[in-house]
């Protein structure tokens, strides 16, 4: 194993290709500007759902020109409609929900675990705004800009102690193979409040939101040039078919597809 990953470190060093990603609910192109920052393009065939958006440790910038009635993000309790041109910008292991319309959307995204352009710790939007501004390379240190004076997105519905413990808890420690029971014993709380805590606060149980942790934390690694096997180890997974399962539910894809390729 130890000769494995020396394999598969030496990959970083060279130059990943872009690549597409189609899928029954949604097509998607990659491409690398760097070694660490991430652009890409994907429609999505969404069908009428809740969704909630985390990175884990990348912070990113989402961007589409939206059709009105079509998507709500929820800050705190309350529901803000998005329409026209609409940035987003999602620190990393923050937790957004969306209220989403069946239909096609267009979406930019740009990632990177490399050190945050914004200092907020908190989601930021812009919507409906009137700019010739789109989301590319060239365009991305005037949308950063344009981002810092944006609106902010408050993740939790209802405030509370237990719950943020628990997400700092679960982002300190998404690797580690313990279940939330164990956690809990160790935070010195009641497995049912602590998890009532969580839900009630940010909408996911806190083993859907280690879940996503997980599968964006094997992502980073096959980016970084280790194979799917070894990504999947890394963040905690024993089982194979268990982290296909995820990853295909999360991203109505396989491992394999977003396994990116190197030149």
């Amino acid at each position: 194993m130890k000769e494995d990953f020396e394999v598969s470190r030496s990959l970083r060093s060279k130059k990943r290709k872009d690549f597409l990603i189609k899928t029954d609910t949604y097509f998607s192109k990659v491409f690398f500007d760097s070694d660490k920052t991430i652009f890409s393009e994907k429609t999505n065939n969404y069908q009428k759902s809740t969704i909630y958006q985390t990175y884990a440790m990348d912070w990113a910038i989402s961007y589409g020109d939206l059709p009105p009635e079509r998507i709500k993000v929820r800050s705190g309790n309350d529901y803000i409609p998005l329409s026209g041109k609409t940035f987003i910008y999602h620190p990393p292991f923050s937790i957004i929900e969306f209220q989403i319309e069946a239909g096609l959307i267009q979406w930019s995204h740009v990632g990177s675990p490399t050190s945050p352009p914004i200092k907020s710790e908190k989601p930021l939007l812009l919507t409906n705004i009137t700019t010739d501004i789109v989301l590319n390379k060239i365009t991305l240190p005037q949308v950063i800009n344009e981002l810092k004076k944006a609106k902010t997105i408050q993740e939790e519905k209802k405030i509370s102690s237990v719950a943020h413990r628990l997400k700092k808890y679960i982002i300190n420690n998404f690797s580690r193979k313990e279940s939330i029971s164990a956690i809990a014993l160790k935070l010195n709380y009641s497995r049912v409040v602590m998890t009532r805590s969580f839900t009630q606060a940010y909408g996911i149980s806190p083993g859907e939101f280690r879940i996503k942790l997980k599968i964006h934390g094997a992502l980073h690694y096959m980016r970084e040039g280790l194979s799917i096997t070894e990504s999947l180890y890394l963040v905690g997974f024993s089982d194979p078919s268990l982290f296909i399962h995820h990853f295909k539910s999360y991203l109505d894809a396989t491992p394999h597809q977003y396994k990116s390729k190197t030149i």
